[in-house]
């Protein structure tokens, strides 16, 4: 039972961990991950030809939702500290972590409904046509990260196969 105990406290703070650890992208507070994204949907939108005025309100939407996400980001950042600040020799202990960790799963789906409201209000300012092309860009963006991925695998393979 112990032992159990223990694996499951373990594995929800290594999964709290990773999961704060990849929110923030590549430098402090995410900012090369955010300039990174705010530059691929510019890309995109200059891709499919979306007008000033197209670009105007679906910058208008991130900017609405951007306070929201800021929030939910800092309670994130809070509970970090919290998780840090835990005395795993508390006979409290599981029970917090437990309880954090429903928290984070709260946020994370905040999050995911703001994403979805964000990607839902933005394609409506977009002509079908528009929408369709940006369907295709995706899809071979997503064909080239599978290839990429791919070769790094075999790559990675190849290097452990000389190291043997």
């Amino acid at each position: 039972m112990k032992k159990s105990i223990i694996s499951i406290v373990t594995i929800l703070a290594m999964a709290f961990g990773t999961s704060l650890a990849l929110q923030a992208g590549h430098h402090k507070n995410g900012m090369h991950a955010q300039h990174h994204q705010g530059m691929m949907h510019q890309k995109m939108l200059d891709k499919v030809k979306a007008t000033d005025e197209q670009k105007a309100q679906i910058k208008a939407i991130h900017d609405k939702y951007h306070p929201e996400m800021q929030a939910l980001k800092e309670s994130g950042k809070a509970m970090k500290a919290q998780n840090k600040d835990l005395d795993p020799a508390s006979s409290d202990y599981v029970t917090r972590v437990q309880a954090m960790a429903s928290e984070k799963a709260r946020i994370m789906q905040e999050k995911a409904r703001i994403h979805a409201q964000v990607k839902h209000e933005s394609a409506l300012v977009l002509s079908d046509e528009q929408r369709a092309e940006l369907k295709a860009i995706k899809a071979k963006h997503k064909a080239k990260r599978a290839e990429r991925k791919e070769k790094r695998q075999e790559r990675r393979k190849k290097r452990f196969e000389e190291n043997q």
